[in-house]
């Protein structure tokens, strides 16, 4: 399969990078630097644990293919403040 990375996403420095899709065509690269991001951008940007096991999966796929783990934190904490606790 022929890659064309015609959806092409650039990380700049001082902006919030794009989400990420789980495509392999889709892993973002930084401006300035002509190489792919590393999986510890990618885990970092997903707000994933840097020391998280993908076994046998890329990091793009799985943290494009998950909600991140801090949203579904806070979405939890609102869920038990606004419906639990009034229980």
């Amino acid at each position: 399969m022929k890659h064309t990375r015609f959806g092409l996403r650039f990380i700049f420095e001082n902006e919030t990078p794009y989400t990420l899709p789980a495509g392999d065509d889709a892993v973002p690269m930084k401006w300035d630097e002509p190489n792919r991001i590393p999986d510890s951008e990618i885990a970092m940007i997903s707000s994933f644990p840097l020391d998280y096991d993908y076994r046998k999966n890329r990091a793009n796929y799985i943290c494009g293919m998950s909600v991140p783990p801090l949203m579904i934190q806070k979405i939890a904490e609102q869920i038990k403040n606004q419906w639990l606790d009034k229980l």
